[in-house]
């Protein structure tokens, strides 16, 4: 017998798909409890009036289509594991949900009853890793904050004193980018990510464990040779300081370098387009190839 029943929150409008969620997970006696509703409406109903520990959705039911569907659910609840499930031909838009926070995704008709069974205990494993980092970074923030004033800050602060702004900004960059070289080989080798999806996940938790940063979009566009970070709590936009401009050089140059591993070339350079530290939502980043013309939000869908 399991030692405690997993809550499933299952939302899907099509019986036969629900029906087969449903087999899957009564296959283990006692381990799954499945609540089944098949509206947006009804599954905030659900959520709100009971514990859940993870959420199944199908991305369209009657009152909600798409990537909406997930984004909503995540906005509402972001400390809960989603799993998204898309029909045969949508595998993108399951891989957007994972881009934006879900956990894991089904293809219906092409996942059986044990590739689901994991991918349920996946999602609430990595969402609980996710979350445990969150509440380890809410706990330190000001013993972390006391000692970038008294250590990061100084060190930061004389930099832009001795060398300038300018000075002191090339050389924060490549550090940053010296270090994303050697961040894509640790996270390529500890995590061995299968594709981009999986990488960026991977460097979600690597980041928000050492307390650098909380990756909330991570975007590869390989054909036009572009990346689009967003990224909230970095810890370089914590640290006081009086220039009036986007302030995270050391990060902009982490992720050029670990840009240039994924894509394998030496000749893209990062720009920061919004940054914390000047009242921004999130510090976002967008590498591009050298030459080209930098877009605020490139690499957006």
């Amino acid at each position: 017998m399991p030692e405690r029943t997993t809550r499933v929150l299952l939302l899907e409008d099509t019986p036969t798909d629900a029906d087969v969620v449903k087999a899957a997970l009564a296959q283990r006696a006692g381990e799954f409890l499945t609540t089944h509703v098949e509206r947006l409406a009804d599954a905030f109903r659900a959520l709100d009036g009971g514990p859940f520990d993870v959420i199944v959705t199908d991305l369209n039911v009657p009152d909600s289509k798409g990537i909406d569907t997930f984004l909503t659910l995540h906005r509402r609840y972001p400390a809960k594991p989603i799993v998204v499930s898309t029909a045969m031909g949508d595998e993108m838009l399951a891989i957007r949900a994972l881009r934006h926070g879900a956990q894991d995704y089904i293809v219906k008709g092409a996942s059986d009853g044990h590739r689901l069974l994991g991918s349920v205990r996946y999602a609430i494993e990595r969402q609980n890793l996710y979350n445990e980092a969150l509440e380890d970074l809410t706990k330190r923030e000001k013993v972390e904050a006391a000692m970038r004033k008294c250590g990061t800050a100084h060190l930061w602060q004389a930099m832009f004193r001795v060398m300038g702004q300018g000075g002191a900004s090339v050389i924060l960059y490549q550090a940053g980018d010296a270090a994303g070289g050697t961040t894509f080989d640790f996270v390529a080798a500890t995590y061995a990510p299968a594709d981009d999806a999986a990488f960026r996940k991977a460097l979600a938790e690597h980041a928000a464990l050492a307390g650098l940063f909380l990756v909330r979009d991570f975007e590869v566009d390989r054909k036009n040779e572009t990346l689009y970070v967003e990224v909230q709590r970095s810890f370089e936009s914590a640290i006081p300081t009086r220039v009036d401009a986007p302030c995270c050089h050391f990060t902009r140059g982490l992720f050029a370098g670990i840009a240039n591993r994924m894509m394998d070339t030496a000749d893209l350079t990062g720009d920061e387009t919004s940054c914390e530290a000047r009242g921004a939502e999130a510090c976002t980043f967008v590498v591009r190839r050298l030459g080209s013309r930098p877009r605020s939000g490139a690499g957006r869908r």
